[in-house]
């Protein structure tokens, strides 16, 4: 137990976890990051600055620019849709409550060792939830071979990858697209959705990105325009917190690592 003595905006065995789940990426994986190769990636017009004609084009272009910031552009990997979720809105008055849907994505390998990510094309309208999916997806094609288990075990692999997806720099894109509220219209029908992605809670998320923060050397103030209403505030505690129980030496690094703004 590293005995932290306060509380923080997550309970103490998950800021642990999370703490050994960054100490084993730092271990497998820490060229990446020390070599600052992965940055802090924003949802602004600089960091995806590609036009796109298409649905096909935004799927693929933006997959492109994940691989890139994720330092996998070279990683043979497919990149398929999946079938179309069911219509959940019948009629003017009728709706389908609880109605099954389609995973966001997943990963697998097929032979030859080529990886394969899928999406669901309903993320279209979902740009940071979409650059979340592929996030996660290419962090299990990183973690997959890892000899090493993540903290918990293979078990807790699925919100180990949700870390791996901020420690990677998507930060911004997992907190904002934890929790998604969906307003929607139709003919004779207008209502809403709600909807969960990913694996941590939003203040897991949260807490994940001030890590990274705190080994880029990265103020808030730089993150903070592109953070959701309401998220600021958590985000900031969470730096407070995690500064004042010196997260940095505790994970082993003697000084905050450089932080590149983008890659181009």
């Amino acid at each position: 137990m590293f005995g932290f003595g306060s509380r923080s905006l997550v309970g103490d065995t998950e800021l642990e976890w999370q703490l050994d789940t960054y100490g084993w990426l730092l271990r497998n994986f820490g060229r990446r990051f020390r070599d600052v190769t992965y940055i802090l990636v924003k949802p602004d017009r600089q960091h995806f600055p590609d036009e796109c004609e298409s649905e096909d084009e935004v799927f693929e272009k933006t997959f492109l620019r994940v691989k890139r910031y994720a330092d996998m552009e070279h990683w043979p990997c497919e990149l398929l849709p999946q079938e179309n979720d069911p219509e959940t809105v019948l009629g003017d008055t009728l709706l389908i409550q609880g109605a099954e849907t389609g995973p966001a994505g997943t990963f697998r390998y097929r032979s030859g060792g080529k990886g394969l990510v899928t999406y669901n094309r309903s993320l279209v309208s979902e740009p940071q939830a979409l650059v979340s999916t592929y996030a996660h997806e290419l962090g299990h094609y990183l973690t997959a071979n890892c000899k090493e288990p993540p903290p918990g075990g293979w078990e807790l692999w699925e919100p180990a990858t949700d870390l791996t997806a901020v420690y990677m720099g998507f930060g911004l894109f997992m907190a904002n697209s934890s929790f998604i509220f969906r307003q929607f219209s139709s003919a004779g029908t207008q209502g809403w959705r709600t909807q969960t992605l990913g694996y941590l809670s939003q203040p897991e998320l949260l807490n994940a990105l001030a890590i990274f923060m705190v080994l880029k050397s990265i103020d808030i103030q730089e993150v903070s325009p592109f953070l959701k209403r309401g998220l600021k505030g958590d985000l900031a505690k969470c730096l407070k917190f995690l500064k004042k129980t010196d997260v940095v030496s505790k994970l082993g690094i003697r000084k905050p690592v450089a932080h590149l703004r983008v890659v181009k």
